[in-house]
Formats: structure tokens, sequence, C-alpha cells
């Protein structure tokens, strides 16, 4: 993260490096929830549910964290909380 622009958003030095086009379609679509005027996005109930799922096992996939352990794990924690991810009972 010391490749920042002025406006914080991180600046890649290898393009290659970047999130595949789908995940940041549906990340962009996950922002603008339920106020974008495209009608183009299905409008079933569980929508959004359904794209945030979809967005998580993209990053649960990775071979490695994107963040610390620490910080991996609460996030963990935060989406079973929520319901969007389950953990068997293994250690």
């Amino acid at each position: 993260m010391a490749n920042t622009s002025k406006h914080g958003v991180v600046i890649l030095q290898n393009k290659s490096d970047d999130l595949p086009h789908w995940v940041l379609s549906a990340m962009k679509c996950l922002a603008n929830w339920p106020r974008s005027n495209d009608m183009n996005n299905p409008t079933y109930v569980g929508f959004e549910r359904d794209v945030f799922r979809t967005i998580a096992d993209y990053f649960l996939d990775l071979p490695e964290p994107l963040l610390t352990f620490e910080y991996y794990e609460l996030f963990v924690n935060i989406l079973v909380v929520c319901g969007y991810v389950t953990v068997s009972d293994r250690s």
C-alpha cells in the first residue's frame, strides 16, 4: 500500500496484479445497490447476497489472505456472524 494516489486509491505497478474484471464489476454493483438505476441488474430477493457470496468466494479461494492473519480471522468471523460463510468444527 505504499503506492497510493492522492485519493487513497492503490496504484498497481503491474497491471496483471489487478482483480479480474468480473470481481470489480460485482463489487461496483454492490456498492451502488439498491440505488443503481441500471435496469440490467436482476432484482430478485437475495440478489445482493448472491453477488456478495460470489465476491467472498473469490477472495476465500486465493492461495493466501490479503490481510495479516489477525485481520483475516476478524474478517472471516464477521462473514460467519453475517451468515455468508460457514465454518466446520475442525480446528
